[in-house]
């Protein structure tokens, strides 16, 4: 692991945890669509919708928080990548804003908002070339978790009154 490209700078020996966790995160997701649709299997209580966008919240933190940190790391690659490391940090920050204030928008406008949040940052490590620094395994992982809640978002934002 001493120089950055697709297949070096992060651990291989990491993909199956990263990979667990990552499709792991998906459940409650999951979960919390199905309790919108099927009321019955609401074992938790609560507004399942609302329960759904705060945890959409807080997973779109989380990723804001990564690429805040990988703004911060992204000139120990500049040589091998040209990460925009002023874009990623910028990009938290503005991300992290948006997702905490969707919470204040009526909900059915808030799924449709938080799909799109998701989108977003997908776009953003391509377009800052973040991608370049991690293993082709974990952008594919990426891709699809972030089109199955982004999905999952509007799917709810359709079908829901």
């Amino acid at each position: 692991m001493n120089t950055v490209s697709n297949e070096s700078t992060i651990d291989d020996s990491l993909k199956s945890t990263v990979t667990l966790f990552g499709y792991g995160g998906l459940i409650p997701f999951l979960y919390f669509a199905l309790c919108a649709w099927f009321p019955n299997l609401n074992l938790v209580g609560g507004d399942p919708l609302f329960i759904f966008r705060m945890y959409s919240t807080v997973i779109l933190s989380f990723l804001a928080g990564s690429l805040w940190v990988f703004g911060l790391l992204a000139g120990q690659y500049q040589q091998q990548v040209k990460v925009r490391s002023r874009s990623l940090i910028w990009s938290a920050i503005l991300l992290s804003i948006l997702a905490w204030g969707n919470i204040f928008i009526v909900g059915k406008a808030a799924l449709f908002v938080g799909g799109l949040l998701f989108l977003v940052v997908w776009q953003i490590e391509q377009k800052t070339e973040l991608t370049k620094c991690y293993p082709t395994w974990y952008t594919d992982l990426r891709a699809k978790l972030s089109m199955s809640v982004a999905a999952l978002h509007i799917i709810i934002w359709l079908t829901v009154s």
